[in-house]
């Protein structure tokens, strides 16, 4: 297998570390890790946690790039997404703090 994805699982973890230590070790050189999380730091997400809380410790960009870079991995991808039901008054929110969504591709070099 070349590739891994992932969908809606990052936020659940309470060990980040050890999961993208595993995927690291799992993929070959050129494999490719696929993702979509929640972003923590959008005001969806903190409603959300609020009332459901959830780990959210690898569920921004700065986390994941620290992930990425320390098991080896380069993103091809990391970047902020909206929520096509976002209602007005989200939309009206700052741009970093409106979109509730993390889309991702990792890619192993070596």
């Amino acid at each position: 297998m070349n590739d891994f994805s992932s969908s809606w699982e990052l936020e659940l973890l309470e060990n980040p570390d050890a999961r993208f230590a595993e995927i690291a070790r799992e993929l070959p050189p050129g494999g490719k890790f696929s993702f979509i999380t929640l972003n923590k730091n959008s005001v969806q997400v903190f409603l959300q946690r609020y009332k459901t809380p959830l780990p959210c410790k690898a569920n921004d960009l700065k986390t994941l790039r620290k992930l990425a870079q320390k098991y080896g991995l380069i993103p091809v991808v990391l970047r902020l997404k909206d929520d096509p039901t976002n209602t007005s008054l989200f939309s009206k929110i700052p741009w970093s703090l409106s979109k509730p969504h993390i889309v991702g591709v990792f890619q192993k070099v070596s």
